[in-house]
């Protein structure tokens, strides 16, 4: 069976290749607004909305489809539009605690609803000073981002001093839960 996933995320297709060696990275386009209050509750609508509209195009292939979002501080944070935004977020998460939702959906070929679940993992960073802040948004790693960071990637990994739940939610694709999912169903 054709595996689909819904994403051209790098980071996405490195966990993807961890539980699958044979697959097919796509774009699609998302809704602009997600439904719902709570991250979780909206990466499961924007995962969904991926997932449905991958399969429209490939209806025999298993597609795979998520959505990260992040709040800190009660504000939700989704990926920063230019440089200035991606400050302000930087900032805001300086000595903070970082909540982070991915969602994951799975179409399947010839089942009528998709499979879907959110994934949530949390982050502490200890404090950023101006000069790290600076030279990081210089670096560019912040683009594409949920709250401007990948907490594989280096500066940021070492920002983080406390961790908890599941850190693939963070990562962007909660490898291990996918991976059982998908031996659930047979993959």
């Amino acid at each position: 069976m054709q595996i689909i996933l819904a994403s051209r995320s790098p980071r996405r297709k490195k966990a993807l290749r961890q539980i699958v060696t044979r697959f097919r990275s796509i774009g699609v386009s998302e809704p602009r607004r997600a439904k719902g209050k709570t991250a979780a509750q909206k990466t499961s609508y924007l995962a969904l909305a991926k997932c449905r509209a991958a399969a429209r195009r490939f209806p025999r292939a298993l597609i795979i489809a998520a959505d990260t979002l992040a709040s800190c501080r009660g504000k939700i944070m989704g990926k920063p539009e230019n440089r200035k935004d991606a400050r302000a977020m930087l900032k805001r998460l300086s000595g903070q605690r970082l909540d982070v939702a991915t969602s994951i959906a799975i179409a399947i070929p010839g089942r009528q609803q998709a499979l879907c679940w959110p994934e949530c993992g949390w982050v502490k960073f200890r404090k950023l000073g101006e000069d790290e802040i600076s030279r990081y948004l210089s670096s560019s790693l912040w683009r594409g981002k949920a709250a401007a960071v990948n907490a594989e990637e280096k500066p940021v990994r070492n920002w983080i001093v406390k961790k908890g739940g599941e850190f693939g939610a963070v990562a962007g694709l909660p490898a291990k839960k996918l991976g059982k999912a998908l031996h659930d169903i047979g993959i």
